[in-house]
């Protein structure tokens, strides 16, 4: 079944994280960061689907209301993520639709979100829920905290 996350949840995202998105990043800074997105209800959109068996959130989406000067008002799926042993059940379509009607819901009509190059699974995935991606870009990210840590250290 699909709901909201919660605080209790923190866990279950974490391992999902971990095994699904490659983001092994700990408990604590898991728990800090949705303390934050759960707070923040007015720009994002975080339910997870719960196992009926055991409880447990096996997969969620995130997404946020995006604006910038070049286009509508749209949504911006930050993640994604099934757990390996739970897809191939329809919970990423179902996790996509509850996404879609939510933004439908909010005067929304635009979905953004990337997919990167070596996730060729999740492009047919989207595809075949009728994205588009036609459009290659490369991300860059620059990490401040570590330069400043190794000017320290120099």
């Amino acid at each position: 079944m699909i709901r909201k996350i919660n605080l209790s949840d923190v866990e279950d995202l974490q391992k999902i994280n971990a095994k699904s998105l490659g983001y092994p990043v700990s408990i604590e800074l898991t728990k800090k960061q949705l303390e934050k997105v759960v707070r923040d209800d007015k720009h994002h959109y975080l339910v997870g689907y719960e196992d009926d068996k055991t409880g447990h959130i096996v997969g969620y989406i995130h997404a946020e209301v995006y604006d910038n000067l070049y286009s509508e008002t749209l949504f911006n799926i930050l993640g994604l993520a099934v757990l390996k042993e739970n897809q191939r059940q329809k919970i990423g379509q179902q996790l996509m639709e509850s996404m879609e009607k939510e933004a439908l819901l909010r005067g929304i009509h635009l979905i953004r979100l990337n997919s990167g190059a070596n996730r060729k699974n999740a492009h047919l995935f989207y595809e075949s829920l009728g994205y588009d991606g036609s459009k290659g870009q490369k991300r860059f990210i620059k990490n401040l905290k570590k330069i400043a840590e190794e000017k320290i250290d120099d």
